[in-house]
């Protein structure tokens, strides 16, 4: 997705704070103070979630309930910043916008929800429910760092001198997620061997066991299971992107429009070996995260008055 304004002047300034809140954080939990931890890296995520929001307008961070805040972001000049009482959306609510900018990201930001409430305990009670901040961090590196990305910000200038220990944390991120999945596989492949010895189930029997899900096409798509290549059901939503043809921007979309249609996966479920995977653990089985489909109505996805039934 194209960010217009992403060299407005709040936008930098989001920035600029999300990487001041950041450091603060690193600092509190290189210390070991979890609380100023959370309270800081609870801060410094929604301000760089909602630069990259106010990227394609600033109008995305305003509440909906207040028209006032609406307005002026919506008639603001690139070029000034608004005054500090306008009323913006809360961290929640800019962390599932920001699902709908990059879906692929969902795991990551599912995880991190739970961040919201560690951050306000750490904010009105000055204490959290968690004590191991390693997780936490990894996964708002992960989300810090594909934001970062999509606004042509160096992740260099935006930790400083903590960057080399992100770097690490994401590096080691993706070595336990590719020991988890290979440890998960393994298993599950154990258990297809301790179910069904060296014979083969039939068809007949994947289909009982998948039941009616595989006639949800756009929430499970059926798939190869990495550890028993068995038919495995793969869990998600799937989006409609349309595209007009140049010139035919009055025409109904349903009668000169091309669309297609992306599957965003969640997780996997094998019934017949019991393998479990999701997140960051179906790439590392070679499992994307989006894939386009080809079998789709687009009625389904119109929801327009001008389709016909």
């Amino acid at each position: 997705m194209s960010s217009p304004q992403a060299n407005n002047r709040l936008t930098k300034n989001l920035i600029r704070t999300a990487s001041e809140f950041t450091g603060v954080a690193l600092e509190s939990y290189a210390d070991s103070r979890i609380s100023s931890f959370y309270l800081n890296a609870g801060i410094g995520l929604e301000h760089l979630l909602k630069a990259r929001l106010c990227s394609i307008s600033p109008v995305l961070i305003a509440d909906p309930k207040s028209f006032n805040s609406i307005l002026l972001l919506a008639q603001m000049p690139d070029d000034e910043i608004p005054p500090p009482i306008f009323q913006t959306i809360s961290v929640s609510e800019a962390l599932t916008r920001y699902q709908t900018i990059n879906p692929s990201m969902k795991p990551i930001l599912i995880d991190l929800k739970q961040l919201v409430s560690y951050r306000n305990g750490a904010a009105h009670i000055g204490i959290t429910a968690r004590g191991d901040a390693t997780s936490d961090l990894i996964n708002i590196a992960l989300l810090q760092s594909c934001i970062l990305k999509e606004l042509d910000v160096a992740r260099e200038s935006f930790y400083e001198h903590f960057n080399d220990l992100i770097e690490d944390l994401v590096d080691k991120s993706s070595d336990r997620v590719r020991i988890a999945t290979s440890a998960a596989i393994a298993a599950a492949q154990a258990e297809y061997r301790r179910r069904y010895g060296d014979s083969i189930p039939s068809p007949n029997l994947e289909e009982a066991l998948n039941g009616t899900d595989l006639e949800y096409r756009y929430e499970s798509q059926p798939i190869e299971c990495p550890a028993c290549q068995c038919t495995a059901l793969l869990f998600g939503t799937s989006e409609a992107e349309w595209s007009r043809a140049s010139g035919s921007e009055d025409v109904p979309r349903n009668s000169n429009t091309a669309v297609s249609v992306f599957f965003y996966a969640d997780h996997l479920e094998c019934r017949l070996c019991g393998l479990s995977l999701r997140g960051a653990s179906l790439p590392a089985s070679g499992i994307p995260y989006e894939m386009e489909l080809s079998d789709f109505d687009i009625a389904d996805f119109d929801e327009s008055d001008d389709c016909a039934d």
